[in-house]
């Protein structure tokens, strides 16, 4: 289980299949979409059940870059200039936390997703031109490929 599985896909892809190596990094555009994510503050508890809810919350939020930053690290980077994975990460910054139970929100983070499918050029990512989701030296962080859509 992870909260962004794109580095298990990876690993999945790349030495999981079969033996004839059918899935390269080198030939390969990984484009690990995100569910949406607040990042506004949250209040500090002040008792322990809310703490732990806080911190049960908060090491939640960091799987997206963490893994991000992992596959990054080791299909990406780690690779000869001309021989790596090219990565697209493509996200949205909610205006409010949703609980992931709230039914009675699913029409606020479907207009999320609607205008966030309005930013994706599919035709240059699947040609590797696209440049604004494409997870870089200097874009691998949270607000760096997500976009604001309402």
């Amino acid at each position: 289980m992870a909260g962004n599985p794109v580095y298990q896909a990876c690993v999945e892809a790349f030495f999981y299949t079969d033996s004839t190596n059918v899935y390269r990094p080198e030939e390969s555009t990984m484009v690990s979409l995100g569910t949406g994510r607040s990042i506004m503050p949250r209040r500090r508890p002040t008792w322990i059940g809310s703490w732990l809810r806080w911190v049960f919350g908060e090491l939640l939020e960091s799987p997206g870059e963490q893994q991000t930053e992992i596959a990054w690290r080791h299909f990406v980077r780690e690779r000869e200039a001309n021989q790596e994975m090219i990565f697209y990460r493509i996200d949205t910054e909610l205006k409010e936390d949703v609980a992931l139970d709230d039914v009675k929100r699913m029409g606020r983070l479907r207009e999320y997703g609607e205008r966030l499918t309005d930013l994706i050029d599919w035709e240059a990512i699947l040609a590797g031109t696209e440049e604004e989701f494409r997870v870089d030296y200097e874009h691998k962080r949270f607000p760096q490929y997500a976009k604001e859509t309402i």
